[in-house]
């Protein structure tokens, strides 16, 4: 063979050595539900078997204490409201926290899914673990409440559903069952004259053009261990129950706001109704002002307030 042939098969021979680079490594465990875990090769020493126990399924039932409804003897002329009361049947979606873990709650049909939807990790079958839901506001796990601000917007007010529950996995079987309460109060308006002010107006009619409710606690803290707290008025207290015309007539008829859901308490010297009207043909707008001082709202209870017009309110 000759020194030019030895010589070509030396550099084929070189060419064709790979060159040997540090590459990463990794070991991957497969669950059979599909979860993948990944553990760097250079940073496994010991693999204990709680590291790999599968998650422990978590599922949620709910159901409610329903508001109570005082009878009234009050009939108006329409009995559906326009922003109704939240139910469970009505609820698509809550939040519910627990040991550390944030879980959004959605229902498909009947069924409602946790994400995620495994136990609190770290616990075992038997530990019992205190759970937190609320379908509005924001939590602070520090405190344990819910900070509730209602809407200013009265046409498009939520309710506040709260629920806690304390179990264990094996004591449950995995399910924790919510029983949901009202936090807020609902509060119905109607208006009206009386038959001594229709008689008076004769032939004139009495149109409302706004009703505004005015300096009442729209901000507070949900405790889940003792309820209400540090309730406040900000900006936004005064709400809007109409801004369009209405007719008023003998007969009640409800705004058309619908129910508001408001902050349990008792109303103080400067809560109160502001009516904006005008009789007959003229233009002129008057006010009447109805004080709500000492009115209690409670928590879980609907009220409906018919606010009457008479002859010592209204300015002919």
């Amino acid at each position: 063979m000759s020194m030019k042939t030895i010589q070509l098969l030396l550099v084929l021979f070189m060419v064709g050595i790979p060159t040997v680079k540090a590459q990463n490594y990794k070991m991957v465990l497969k669950k059979t539900d599909g979860t993948i875990y990944e553990f760097p090769v250079d940073e496994i020493k010991e693999l204990a078997m709680e590291e790999i126990i599968p998650d422990l399924p978590l599922y949620v039932t709910v159901s409610e204490n329903e508001m109570i409804d005082p009878s009234t003897s009050a009939k108006s002329k329409r009995t559906k409201a326009r922003a109704p009361i939240t139910t469970t049947s009505t609820l698509t979606s809550f939040t519910l926290h627990g040991k550390g873990y944030d879980y959004a709650l959605s229902k498909s049909s009947t069924k409602w899914t946790a994400n995620p939807d495994y136990w609190p990790r770290g616990t075992d079958g038997d530990e019992e673990v205190t759970f937190y839901a609320h379908s509005a506001g924001d939590y602070h796990p520090e405190g344990n409440y819910i900070q509730f601000n209602v809407d200013n917007n009265a046409f498009v007010q939520h309710d506040l559903l709260v629920a806690t529950k304390t179990t264990s996995r094996n004591a449950s079987n995995g399910v924790v069952n919510l029983t949901f309460d009202h936090a807020c109060a609902a509060v119905l308006f109607n208006i009206c004259m009386t038959n001594k002010l229709k008689t008076k107006l004769g032939a004139y009619n009495l149109t409302v053009k706004s009703v505004v409710l005015k300096d009442v606690c729209n901000t507070g803290e949900y405790h889940f261990s003792g309820g209400w707290n540090n309730k406040a008025k900000n900006e936004f207290s005064n709400f809007v129950l109409t801004n369009s015309k209405i007719n008023v007539s003998t007969e009640l008829e409800p705004l058309p706001c619908g129910y508001l859901f408001m902050i349990p308490q008792t109303m103080d010297g400067a809560a109160r109704l502001e009516i904006v009207y005008t009789i007959g043909a003229s233009e002129e707008e008057k006010t009447a002002t109805i004080p709500l001082s000492n009115i209690i709202w409670a928590a879980g209870r609907k009220y409906t307030i018919n606010v009457k017009l008479n002859t010592s309110m209204i300015e002919l």
